[in-house]
């Protein structure tokens, strides 16, 4: 690997959250912030030299991976899969067009797209909450990762359970600017 690619591997690392219920999330924002048009160009350079991308290529894939890929790229470079970056461009299956299905992954990605489907986007993609979300009822995948970052029970009886949860401030629009809890309710049974 080159220097840059392990570069962003440990920057993502360092970018990892874990919910309260254990899976890992990387945020959209911070993924925006590392992949700079500096950063994917020196990537890309790798890619080259390390046959993932043909060098008249160059040029053309750095731009659109920093136009409408840097999260698709980022998962890519998490999971050491650049070399699957060509037939994610000849795809479109850039970061427009995520979640990908599994039929659909494993066309563009072979041996490694259920993992990309099932597992390495939705690290990606957490679930950011909104404030519009508070006045009606929302319903969610089951792959998707919710920022709850910390947990607190308060109440129970029955089968229902009362928590607070701490949100992971920059993955949600309900409370800006100040320290975030949601109570949410669980049910036992499930």
């Amino acid at each position: 690997m080159g220097r840059t690619i392990d570069n962003l591997r440990g920057e993502i690392k360092n970018l990892r959250h874990v919910s309260t219920d254990g899976k890992h999330f990387v945020c959209q924002h911070d993924i925006n912030a590392l992949f700079t048009k500096t950063v994917i160009a020196d990537a890309i350079r790798e890619c080259v030299q390390e046959h993932a991308v043909p060098s008249y290529h160059e040029n053309i894939v750095a731009n659109r991976i920093f136009t409408e890929g840097k999260i698709v790229f980022g998962i890519l470079i998490w999971k050491k899969w650049q070399h699957k970056l060509m037939s994610v461009i000849e795809h479109n299956a850039l970061d427009s067009q995520l979640p990908l299905e599994i039929t659909q992954a494993d066309e563009i990605m072979e041996n490694v797209g259920w993992d990309f489907a099932q597992n390495a986007q939705w690290e990606f993609l957490p679930r950011t909450l909104t404030k519009e979300m508070s006045g009606y009822h929302t319903h969610f995948r089951n792959e998707e990762i919710l920022p709850f970052i910390g947990e607190t029970r308060l109440a129970g009886r029955g089968f229902d359970e009362v928590f607070r949860v701490s949100v992971l401030p920059s993955l949600q629009t309900i409370f800006p600017e100040q320290v975030y809890f949601h109570e949410y309710f669980t049910d036992a049974m499930t």
